[in-house]
């Protein structure tokens, strides 16, 4: 009895978060994973087309964000957009932004000039 329940709860639970990721936009099955819905719940609602996708490891991240920069010298962005444009966590773009002053020279808050890859002057 207490199976069916815990089925029938997260089932309910499963279809609140696909509703709540398509009326945003976002990406239903990233919304699932993000919300640890069990894969067995996201296939019996998605079908066998939610295949696993494993996460982007951290060197792959800051990889693609450094190319991301060479192919953007001499623009301006916020931390939002790049993250939109590389689909790479907000978190993560801000925490590689932080660590790469070289790449990134602050206009304003939350703004930066993307630059060749030397050190900012120290003033």
């Amino acid at each position: 009895m207490e199976d069916g329940i815990y089925k029938s709860q997260e089932l309910l639970r499963a279809r609140y978060i696909i509703e709540k990721a398509e009326r945003a936009g976002e990406n239903v099955l990233a919304s699932l994973r993000e919300h640890m819905v069990g894969q067995s719940f996201i296939k019996e609602l998605l079908g066998e087309t939610a295949i696993y996708v494993p996460k982007v490891k951290r060197k792959k991240s800051n990889d693609t964000l450094k190319e991301w920069a060479k192919e953007n010298v001499g623009k301006e962005f916020n931390s939002q957009q790049i993250a939109e444009i590389t689909k790479i966590s907000y978190t993560t773009v801000t925490k590689f932004i932080s660590q790469h002053r070289d790449l990134f020279a602050k206009v304003s808050r939350g703004t930066y000039k993307v630059q060749e890859g030397r050190p900012n002057e120290v003033r």
